[in-house]
């Protein structure tokens, strides 16, 4: 995991940034974690 992170950031034009915002509760975070396992830079645990 670090060192895809380390190789990503050796090319900062392929750096995606991602915003969300909508009321508490409304899954904000559980949308951005299931992206980011779905992208494969974290457990789907």
């Amino acid at each position: 995991m670090t060192e895809r992170i380390l190789e990503v950031m050796k090319h900062p034009e392929r750096i995606r940034n991602i915003a969300t915002s909508s009321h508490v509760h409304h899954g904000k975070t559980s949308l951005t974690d299931n992206l980011a396992a779905l992208a494969g830079m974290i457990s789907e645990k």
